[in-house]
């Protein structure tokens, strides 16, 4: 055990500090398209409307999106990363063969392993390691939304709210519309929203895909490299063992996993029938 003691305190040592739906099926389900005029006729506060509207996206509904990229990313990080045990031992009987060989270094099954080494140790180290990797990854992950995401931070939705709301109604010299406009104009102030987060979101996941996600890889790998030396210097030169690190480059998988993460920015998308309950409750809320 002494030597999984240190997994986690390695990578952390040697890390680099570098480089964080359905939209309005949540709304309230109370349906204010039938009601008469004289319960519509009220004015809403613009950006009262377009803080509730923002909110509401961003803690319901892009909250959850971002943190299953996260997790579904540093899930394909740790695919791109293997840890093989290889001996350096070259002096093997003819009836033991290798699981693996190279020309130089031999991988061998746990039960031909050296009796010295305690293998439930060296499990518990790898599973250790894999664990660091994702939680090195999913928290270098914001740094790369804050500086991609900057489209889908709460003041860009803001602005974009009040933008569409105030295109589509007249507005006052006090910064007021109609309930009945807003009203009249659900479904379609929904489905340009849609289109906005839906299109910023795939363009961070791409921005992530081809730039980012690369070079975390290959910054997250020169880290571990430099933690299994020092294993493999301090514990495992006895027993003429290596743990060698060997590391699937990203772009071999980049199509699939932008893919994926297309499919995460799918659920983006609004359903129709609900617009007009989700612009009356948050209008009602913005109400004068």
């Amino acid at each position: 055990m002494f030597i999984v003691c240190f997994a986690i305190i390695a990578f952390a040592a040697f890390s680099v500090q570098a480089l964080p739906l359905s939209s309005t099926d949540k709304a309230p389900s109370t349906s204010y398209t039938a009601i008469d005029e004289e319960t519509t006729a009220f004015g809403v506060q613009v950006d009262r409307f377009a803080q509730l509207v923002s909110t509401h996206w961003q803690f319901d509904h892009l909250e959850s999106i971002i943190t299953n990229s996260y997790k579904h990313i540093a899930e394909q990080m740790q695919d791109h990363v293997q840890i093989r045990i290889h001996s350096t031992n070259t002096n093997i009987d003819d009836d033991e063969e290798p699981v693996h060989y190279d020309g130089q270094q031999q991988q061998y099954p746990i039960q031909m392993l050296p009796p010295s080494l305690d293998m439930m140790d060296l499990e518990l180290l790898k599973a250790q390691i894999f664990n660091a990797i994702q939680s090195h990854t999913e928290g270098k992950l914001p740094n790369a939304w804050d500086s991609l995401g900057d489209k889908l931070s709460r003041p860009s939705l803001e602005a974009y709210i009040q933008h569409l709301v105030v295109r589509h109604c007249d507005k006052d010299e006090s910064d007021h519309v109609s309930f009945m406009c807003l009203n009249d104009y659900a479904g379609q102030l929904m489905a340009e929203l849609d289109r906005y987060v839906t299109r910023h979101l795939a363009n961070v996941f791409d921005a992530m895909n081809n730039e980012y996600l690369p070079n975390l890889l290959e910054q997250t790998s020169d880290d571990l490299r430099r933690v299994l030396d020092y294993f493999n210097e301090a514990f495992l030169t006895r027993d003429e063992l290596r743990l060698e690190l060997n590391v699937v480059p990203w772009q071999q998988e980049q199509q699939e996993v932008r893919s994926q993460l297309f499919d995460l920015a799918a659920l983006a998308g609004n359903n129709a029938d609900h617009a007009p309950d989700f612009v009356a409750h948050y209008g009602r809320l913005a109400r004068i």
